[in-house]
Formats: C-alpha cells, sequence, structure tokens
C-alpha cells in the first residue's frame, strides 16, 4: 500500500473508496484505515462516510481522533451505538460500550439522547455506561426515575442503589418511580425501591407510608412482603385507607393496622 501510494497515481476517488470500504469491513481495515488516516489524503466527504459505516470502537476511534467529524454524525454515532431509547436492543457488546464512553461527552448531544441512552444501559445491566452517564449534569429528573421503573434484572440491583447514592434526594422521585415501576410490571425496579427506602435510615417515616398507600392504591401489595413499617399515627392509617382504591386493598391494610406492624 505504501509503495502504491508513493507512487502518486492514485486518485482521490480510490483513497476515498478504500477508506469505505475498510470502515465497512473493519476486520480486515483497521491497518488500511490507519495508513490513510496518517496521510491525511481523503476527502472530508470519504471520512463523513467512513465514519457513519464504522460499527468498531477501534475504527470509530481512529477517525474520531484524526479528523474533526461533524456534530451531526457524532450524534449519530452515539445513537445508534448506545441503542438510543430502544429497550430490545439485540446486542449491547463492547464495541456499543466503548463508543458511548468515548462520545458521552461531545456537548452537541442533547440532554434527550443522553436520557434514553441513560434508561437503555440500565435495562441491559450496562452498570459503567450507566455510571457515565448518571453523573452527566445533562440527565434529567425523568430518566432516573424511568431508568429505575426499567430495570429488568436482579443484577441491576447494584446499579439502582448506585443511582439512588448519586441523584436521588427527593422523596417524589422514589413515589413516582415506585409507581411506575408498578404499572409497568418491573417486579425488579420495584422491589430495590422498596428495600432502599424501608432499609435506609435517613428515609423519612412519611415517605415509608406514602409507599404502602401507593402500593395500596396500584394493587401492589405483594412488593411489600415482610416489612417493618415502624409506628403510623392514627392520621396515617386514616390517609392510607383514604387512598386505597380497591376492596382488596382496604381489607389489606385494615389487617396490616390490626397486627400492630405499622
Amino acid at each position: 500500500m505504501e509503495f502504491l501510494y508513493d507512487t502518486t497515481r492514485v486518485t482521490t476517488d480510490a483513497i476515498d473508496e478504500a477508506m469505505t470500504n475498510a470502515a465497512s469491513f473493519p476486520r480486515n481495515g483497521v491497518n488500511t484505515m490507519e495508513f490513510l488516516c496518517s496521510k491525511d489524503c481523503a476527502s472530508s466527504h470519504a471520512v463523513e462516510v467512513a465514519f457513519a459505516h464504522s460499527r468498531t470502537f477501534t475504527m470509530v476511534k481512529i477517525l474520531y481522533e484524526t479528523y474533526r467529524i461533524s456534530e451531526e454524525e457524532i450524534v449519530n454515532a452515539f445513537k445508534d451505538a448506545s441503542g438510543w431509547g430502544r429497550t430490545n436492543l439485540n446486542i449491547y457488546n463492547e464495541d456499543r460500550a466503548q463508543i458511548v464512553k468515548l462520545l458521552y461527552k461531545e456537548q452537541c448531544i442533547s440532554p434527550e439522547v443522553i436520557d434514553k441512552a441513560l434508561v437503555t444501559a440500565v435495562f441491559h445491566d450496562k452498570s459503567e455506561i450507566a455510571e457515565l452517564l448518571c453523573n452527566d449534569p445533562r440527565v434529567s429528573f425523568d430518566a432516573i426515575c424511568d431508568a429505575f421503573a426499567g430495570t429488568n434484572s436482579p443484577k441491576s440491583v447494584y446499579l439502582l442503589r448506585y443511582l439512588y447514592g448519586k441523584r436521588w434526594t427527593k422523596p417524589d422521585a422514589m413515589l413516582r418511580a415506585f409507581r411506575k415501576a408498578a404499572f409497568r410490571g418491573r417486579v425488579e425496579g420495584a422491589q430495590v425501591i422498596v428495600d432502599i427506602i424501608f432499609q435506609s435510615k435517613n428515609v423519612p417515616r412519611t415517605l415509608k407510608h406514602k409507599i404502602l398507600a401507593l402500593a395500596m392504591e396500584e394493587n401492589v401489595l405483594h412488593y411489600l412482603q415482610n416489612i417493618e413499617f415502624g409506628y403510623c399515627t392514627r392520621s396515617m392509617r386514616k390517609e392510607i385507607l383514604q387512598l386505597t382504591t380497591t376492596r382488596a386493598a382496604k381489607i389489606c391494610a385494615q389487617k396490616i393496622f390490626d397486627t400492630g406492624e405499622l
């Protein structure tokens, strides 16, 4: 390749084609891409096309660190790698994860895209990625709620506790996330929220009783099995009973009150 390039008879079109082919077939194209980038001989259009076609971290990194890639292509590459809101993403492999880590700090990536990337990372148990995105100032309150509510695996317990420790300071966040998890049937997410609330020493007692009331309202009392609620005042009992919407929930609540568990 060096010999042919030095003849100065290789056209720009041929160089551009070689670059796009290298990006499309990364198994055999890394050396070619490194050579072409070292010569800085491809057109800007070819660079953009090659970046768009790249699916491996090595190829993306070579192009990203050599050329000034347009903001549009950076956003597109991040969306593709992060599964941009697709919880049914078939493969979230190491290449995707490394590309997300490489690009996520780019300010051209909108808060909406970062939010969806976080939720997808949690769904696929990508703890390292989720921790990075969770600490990003662009992440919204709603995205944290969705991350809690969207968990799909026991492996996410550690990650959810991490998210709680980093960003969850308002009781309303826990209530909203619990409601979402219960509504979607995400048992793991709902159970982790319950565990965090009832095992943490600094959680107000009123929040515990609000979760109980919400569980009754949503008819998901099974999430609260074997939980010790602590002392419940008469006014709290009245409030909880008023919030229950089904006869079964009212009976269950009354049984809890009668046994003195609250």
